[in-house]
């Protein structure tokens, strides 16, 4: 299996950690369960599966409970080296790409009528360029049911190396078609490929990571048994075969539904030998996820959006300076800074040349919201130092702000530190000779505090918008007494948003500023407490309430909150500032009711892949966008997702540290066993398990655990004995 390469390791590195009682899988007896793979799809009911384990003759043996057992026909090679990750040591089949493939048992025909919400499963390898026929069932004229996985084919049917098309037909000769490239998949290795489609629209997965998939759209709806046999390796050009697939075979399995993106993620990581993910999202998932989550969201936005700027297309007639999108460009410039792509950069220039780099309403504007484009446009040219027109008309504006004193009279609610201070700290972190409106640069920090300092501690009959008891903020001061909840009865209201706005704001700032600043102490100690007071009112399924104090005030998940809060931790976690035994739980749960309880991962709605849901509107209150559901829309999609990918960029720098990653924990009697996979290209590194009964502290090195090694260089597991209730480990990769 071809997996993710890392940097080499440079220094020891904290993998995870484990709790008796706590984080336990059910119980196991191995430490790489034996055909755990094709336990794992069983479990989900296959129409047909053909572990291609065969040595000798020519019968195909049908795993599923069908029974639809097949022929080898031609040059069908069998006993070939299979893919032996996660346990699995039976062979493959190698097709040879001249008359070999494998012809499903009598029966099968009949899943022709299930093809609209079906998926296809697949362990290959291949290096073949040419054009192959992976899957085919066909009827008998060529207006009738028809699917087809093909390789080195493009949307358009056009051969184009290292792509991978599917392509379903109805029997109207409606058609939908998809295709995606990824050279990596023709490398030799063995890889996990999986189609689902729900109501005739695929989501495709390689090695557990969605693909951005190029799509001609029919709408196929009337679909019946196909006439001739379903063909692996081969078409059935209605009973003569053609098109032969170059590829070797482990496993291949249809289904008569749609595999969700957490079973094919239980397929992949039993393939490759991890166990299945305990419920709740205890552990971390791989980069490689993290990623591709982030790109599905952020491409289901910019195909949406293709135009950057505009002068009022936005809701309610706006321009695309405003905040919202001020917020989607933060998130897109992080996620620039980790996979480097230059569409996200060329986007995020063209929205700002568009209104030519100034604010909403010129170098006077008083709004802090406006201010939020300005700290992209510092950013913008941090990457183009030689772009100094970047600057002019945010700096123009601090000036005039300075000059005019005006935070101390806009600065009035919750939202206004995210949108104003941040800019004021990266302006005043800049050399002040870069431009003329630049030479005063050194009052920005300390008037940035005392906008700051104004709306904590001064403004108002509160004397500030935050409590310092409870380590929460107020919208505004409308909030600070009198507020009636949903169900009529009187409460507390900590807007969920808003203090999200000021817990992202805080870690921005102080990402810039440096530690020696004179009220930086100040900016962390809020931070930590607000860390505290949020973690203590997550909900279970890991998003926050729209509604921090109340949870019956519109009760539900809300994902905009939810991204602010899981950066902020995730971000504090990485600086050192916020302890990992006890904020890292918060941050996995965050991030999973984030990627899998609000993305969308197939087309489920008018949307499709990518969509967010759970996301509220713009405004103020617990009550603004109701009802917020998975399916709602709101008025703004742009700086929920801005927030989203604020919180996947710093989930991908904790997830996976250097070189291992790990699965949950197993218990067999007073037995641990913690299995892991040395990813990294670093091998000739030395393995520890430390352990303690003290989280975080009082870490001992466990000499008398054994280490097993499953496969050289990629898969072991440390089995020890425990005899306590609770005990925390810690795998470490160090040389």
């Amino acid at each position: 299996m071809q997996l993710v390469s890392c940097k080499p390791i440079q220094k020891a590195s904290l993998i995870f950690l484990a709790a008796l009682g706590v984080l336990l899988a059910p119980p196991r007896t191995t430490c790489a369960a034996p055909a755990g793979y094709h336990a794992a799809v069983l479990a989900d009911s296959p129409y047909v599966f053909y572990e291609f384990g065969e040595t000798t003759g020519t019968n195909a043996i049908d795993s599923s409970a069908n029974g639809f057992n097949g022929t080898y026909v031609g040059g069908a090679i069998l006993g070939a080296a299979g893919d032996n990750a996660g346990g699995n040591s039976d062979t493959a089949i190698a097709f040879d790409g001249t008359t070999g493939y494998a012809s499903v048992g009598a029966g099968a025909e009949a899943f022709g009528s299930y093809v609209a919400n079906s998926s296809y499963e697949f362990v290959f390898k291949t290096t073949n360029t040419t054009v192959q026929e992976f899957l085919s069932g066909d009827a008998n004229t060529g207006s009738t049911v028809a699917y087809n996985v093909i390789l080195n084919e493009n949307v358009s049917g056009t051969l184009t190396a290292n792509s991978i098309r599917i392509y379903l037909r109805d029997s109207s000769s409606h058609a939908y078609q998809a295709a995606f490239v990824d050279a990596t998949v023709f490398d030799g290795n063995y890889h996990h490929l999986v189609f689902a489609f729900t109501n005739s629209t695929a989501t495709a997965y390689v090695d557990g990571a969605v693909q951005t998939l190029a799509v001609t759209a029919g709408t196929p709806a009337t679909f019946g048994a196909f006439t001739y046999p379903i063909c692996f390796g081969a078409y059935d050009n209605r009973g003569t075969a053609g098109n032969f697939a170059a590829v070797t075979m482990d496993e291949a399995a249809i289904y008569t539904n749609a595999l969700s993106a957490a079973q094919v993620t239980n397929h992949y990581n039993a393939l490759i030998g991890l166990a299945a993910p305990l419920a709740g999202a205890e552990y971390m998932p791989p980069q490689v996820q993290i990623m591709s989550d982030m790109v599905l969201a952020n491409n289901h936005f910019t195909n949406e959006w293709p135009t950057p700027g505009c002068s009022s297309c936005l809701s309610g007639s706006h321009p695309s300076s405003i905040w919202t999108r001020g917020t989607y460009i933060e998130g897109s410039l992080a996620l620039y800074r980790i996979n480097h792509d230059t569409n996200i950069y060329n986007y995020a220039v063209q929205w700002g040349q568009f209104p030519n780099w100034g604010l909403r309403s010129g170098d006077t504007d008083t709004s802090p919201d406006d201010q939020c484009a300005g700290q992209e446009y510092v950013e913008l040219y941090q990457f183009d130092t030689t772009q100094t027109n970047r600057l002019t008309h945010i700096a123009n504006n601090v000036n005039y702000w300075m000059s005019h004193n005006t935070g101390l009279s806009q600065m009035t609610y919750v939202d206004s530190i995210h949108m104003s201070m941040p800019a004021f700290a990266k302006l005043g972190m800049l050399n002040s000779n870069i431009i003329s409106a630049l030479k005063t640069n050194s009052t920005y920090l300390p008037m940035m505090y005392t906008n700051f300092h104004f709306i904590k501690s001064v403004y108002g009959p509160s004397n500030g918008l935050y409590n310092a008891t409870d380590h929460l903020w107020w919208r505004d001061t409308t909030f600070l007494s009198g507020y009636i909840a949903e169900d009529g009865t009187k409460q507390k209201c900590y807007w969920s948003r808003g203090n999200g706005w000021a817990f992202v704001a805080l870690a921005r700032t102080m990402d810039v500023l440096s530690t020696n600043d004179a009220h930086y102490a100040e900016y962390l100690q809020t931070f930590q407490q607000m860390a505290a007071a949020i973690k203590a009112v997550q909900r279970a399924d890991g998003f926050w309430n729209v509604n921090l104090a109340y949870t019956n005030d519109y009760p539900g998940p809300e994902s905009s909150g939810t991204a602010g809060f899981t950066y902020g931790m995730a971000w504090g976690i990485n600086r050192g500032y916020l302890d990992t035994n006890t904020y890292l739980p918060a941050v996995i749960k965050g991030w999973d009711a984030l990627s899998n309880g609000a993305l969308h991962r197939s087309n489920d709605t008018t949307k499709g892949p990518g969509f967010l849901g759970y996301e509220q509107g713009s405004g103020s209150q617990p009550s603004d966008g109701q009802p917020v559901t998975y399916t709602s829309v709101p008025n703004f999609d742009d700086f929920g997702l801005g927030l989203f990918l604020l919180a996947g960029c710093q989930v991908y720098q904790l997830s996976s540290a250097p070189g291992i990653t790990l699965a949950a924990p197993v218990l067999n009697g007073n037995q641990v066993q913690l299995n892991f996979m040395v990813i990294s290209s670093q091998t000739n590194g030395t393995l520890q398990l430390l352990q303690t009964d003290q989280l975080g502290a009082n870490w001992t090195t466990n000499t008398a655990a054994t280490l097993t090694t499953n496969i050289t260089g990629l898969s072991y597991c440390f089995t020890t004995t425990n005899n306590l209730s609770a005990r925390f480990y810690q795998v470490l990769l160090a040389h």
